[in-house]
């Protein structure tokens, strides 16, 4: 209801149907070598969080920084990439040197189509953890397809519609974007369970396959079509009488 009301259509609109949106599960998917993407980003060895975002202050890069910070003394290998561009990289990069952090912080501003496949594969947890702000909101988040569709662990704000991306408990963990304290719980109980962090990334890419793909979405949106036509024929033969 609020939704109509902000488009000034009210409540009197009819039903609205929601197509959640999809990515393709044979660009990303399990099984990638992200050795490539390593060496052309001269990346160190470790276990690597994945955020993949434009470089803007909603995205939440700042929260994860501050959760790395938060992990590094129980895991110490472990590192923090940043696969975008944007604006927001300055005080992104003091923040990281501010809290100690700067050298497991990794901006991988020049990834290519052909290579962000392989972003996702070198994560060990994905975490994506924008948060709702007076001009700013996360609508859904393809990017936490694209992780899930790897056969990645996820870690997402419980803000916006990204809760509509992850299934709290099956394919991810839903955090409070704000509390870097919650955010380093839910990625370290994926680092020190293998088992939970496989099961979850297979769930992930299970729920891609079997829904949040984009034949899927083209098959509501035609279905959709074929009923808006259907409800029109209706109407003109009611007109005719």
């Amino acid at each position: 209801c609020e939704v109509l009301e902000e488009l000034s259509l009210g409540t009197h609109c009819g039903r609205v149907p929601v197509v959640p949106l999809g990515t393709d599960p044979d660009s990303f998917r399990p099984g990638l070598n992200p050795a490539a993407l390593a060496a052309h980003c001269s990346l160190p060895q470790g276990r690597w969080l994945v955020t993949v975002a434009r470089l803007v202050a909603h995205k939440g890069i700042d929260t994860t920084i501050q959760a790395l910070a938060l992990l590094q003394d129980r895991h110490p290998d472990l590192r923090y990439a940043v696969v975008g561009q944007g604006s927001y990289r300055p005080v992104l990069e003091e923040l990281a040197r501010s809290i100690g952090v700067a050298d497991r912080v990794h901006f991988l501003t020049d990834v290519s189509d052909r290579m962000l496949p392989l972003a996702y594969a070198l994560a060990d947890v994905y975490v994506g953890v924008s948060r709702q702000t007076e001009r700013e909101v996360e609508g859904f988040g393809i990017a936490l397809l694209e992780a899930q569709a790897s056969g990645k662990p996820v870690v997402a704000g419980r803000s916006g519609g990204m809760p509509d991306a992850v299934k709290e408990g099956v394919t991810g963990a839903l955090v409070d974007s704000e509390s870097p304290a919650d955010l380093a719980v839910a990625v370290s109980n994926f680092l020190e369970d293998p088992a939970l962090a496989q099961t979850v990334g297979r769930a992930g890419r299970s729920a891609v396959e079997s829904f949040y793909n984009w034949p899927r979405v083209v098959a509501d949106l035609r279905a959709l079509t074929e009923e808006a036509r259907s409800a029109q024929r209706k109407l003109r033969r009611w007109d005719r009488r």
